[in-house]
């Protein structure tokens, strides 16, 4: 009996420590995940700004003035490719740096 007992014993602190360190191991899973879930905010707020940088341009029809980027003139555009939707004339467009025009709110 007191070989079952040592038994039960070992075997009784063997558990509490694979628990302890299953939960340590939560933990630290945890722990990432909420620095990675901060980071990601930090650089949702960095895309905001980037974005929000992006010269824009008012739509007044064909002969609509285009700012030159990096010496670089933007593509006459009728259309949104992200909304497939005409530009009409008085809406705002956003020039990306790869010189095309998008509608505003279909990027920002």
């Amino acid at each position: 009996t007191v070989d079952a007992c040592l038994l039960m014993s070992i075997l009784g602190w063997v558990t509490i420590g694979i628990g302890f360190a299953s939960a340590g191991w939560v933990g630290l899973l945890l722990l990432g995940f909420w620095r990675l879930l901060r980071q990601a905010g930090e650089n949702d707020r960095e895309v905001e700004r980037a974005i929000a940088s992006l010269p824009t341009v008012l739509f007044r029809g064909k002969h609509t003035p285009l700012p030159l980027l990096e010496g670089r003139e933007p593509a006459e555009a009728t259309s949104c490719a992200i909304c497939l939707g005409d530009f009409e004339p008085g809406e705002e467009l956003r020039i990306l740096p790869c010189v095309h025009l998008y509608h505003r709110a279909c990027i920002d």
